[in-house]
């Protein structure tokens, strides 16, 4: 009779199974398949302005059938509950981007891209009420992994001369390191609790491979946040996994102190590196400082609303490249203080789960909150 493997018991929570509905996952397969294929970009540097051309369209159209989908299955189930909070306040900042966008002379965008929002919001909560948490992200986890692993493998010759992205799908490097991010937050929560395979280990290597090889600054510090986060809530560790840690630790320490990676990812090559980051603090200070009407400061211009104007520049426009300051923008001040009850009540929300099956919520929302600082991607659909 073969014996247990060893663990480093923690915690009793580590040993109960998670609360996983029975079923066929291919309805959630499809769903995310279908939302994946509606959100990410099918051209590069192409941004939604009012006009209805086919890749809108047919976006639209699959953002629909992904609702259809969901709303099916949730059909002749007993639905489990979904907290309303998070819905409450998600659609109280999609009104305040709404009428900032009428009062800002940008209705139709700003509700189209609200309603594209809403959408994908439902969508979400129906697959909640059907399927147990750990099923909806191993579902959606597994299909990021398949557009990280396509999207890396036709866009490798990209890393040769400067940052990886995907050139099918067409994604750029901070979307292809949010996506492999996620992927391995799925399996470090996995490590955390006793439950990998040998090959989750490969796979997570993998996974921050491609977030270095994109030079996404702002993934890599929140990875690191992340994983802090996590790793103060283990709960058991299998032999292997506590031997990983101590093999991985030296080597961390080695290449942040030994060598030039870290350097030349966060300078990017010197000051061309250093030059990115001044233009975001020129646009965050346009943001801040700009002279704008009383329903714009409270309302925002709409979630269209894509630039900024950047006055006292050789240009005029400025692409936003922060969340928490789009979120200003696009929702006024409303729209800020409902983003940040939205995001660091999920935080506390997650800090509050057991530790066996909480430190993936908690990661992945300290990941977002924290690249947010730098990136877009809050609520941009």
């Amino acid at each position: 009779m073969s014996r247990p493997p060893l663990t480093i018991q923690l915690s009793r929570e580590a040993t109960r199974a998670p609360d996983v509905a029975p079923g066929s996952l291919a309805r959630a397969y499809a769903v995310w398949i279908l939302l994946i294929s509606a959100t990410i970009p099918w051209r590069k540097n192409t941004y939604f302005d009012g006009g209805l051309d086919s890749v809108v369209i047919l976006k639209a159209i699959l953002s629909f059938f992904a609702m259809l989908i969901a709303a099916h299955g949730a059909v002749g189930h007993r639905p489990r509950p979904v907290p309303a909070a998070p819905i409450v306040l998600l659609a109280s900042y999609l009104m305040v981007t709404v009428i900032g966008g009428v009062a800002s002379g940008a209705a139709l965008t700003a509700t189209v891209v609200a309603v594209r929002v809403a959408v994908l919001a439902v969508t979400i909560s129906l697959l909640f009420t059907r399927y147990a948490p750990e099923q909806v992200m191993a579902s959606l986890v597994r299909i990021l992994a398949v557009v990280v692993t396509v999207a890396t493998i036709t866009g490798l010759g990209s890393a040769t001369s400067g940052r990886l992205q995907g050139a099918l799908p067409p994604l750029n490097p901070n979307e292809l390191a949010f996506m492999a991010s996620v992927c391995f937050f799925w399996l470090f929560a996995r490590m955390l609790r006793a439950a990998e395979s040998a090959s989750d280990f490969l796979l997570a290597g993998l996974t921050v491979g491609v977030v270095v090889l994109t030079g996404s600054r702002s993934s890599i510090a929140g990875l690191f946040v992340g994983i802090v986060v996590m790793a103060l809530r283990i709960t058991a560790l299998t032999r292997r996994s506590f031997g990983a840690l101590m093999l991985l630790a030296p080597i961390l320490g080695f290449v942040a102190l030994g060598t030039d990676i870290l350097s030349s990812v966060l300078l990017r090559g010197g000051q061309r590196g250093i030059t990115t980051l001044s233009n975001r603090t020129i646009a965050w200070d346009a943001a801040l400082t700009s002279d704008r009407g009383p329903w714009e400061t409270w309302f925002g211009a709409g979630l269209a609303q894509k630039k900024i104007s950047v006055p006292g520049q050789w240009w005029n426009t400025q692409l936003l490249d922060s969340s928490w300051i789009s979120a200003l923008v696009q929702g006024g001040l409303l729209g800020l203080i409902l983003v940040a009850v939205l995001i660091f009540g999920t935080m506390l929300r997650a800090a509050s789960f057991p530790k066996a099956t909480g430190s993936l919520w908690l990661g992945l929302v300290v990941y977002l909150a924290s690249r947010a600082l730098l990136e877009s991607g809050l609520f941009d659909s």
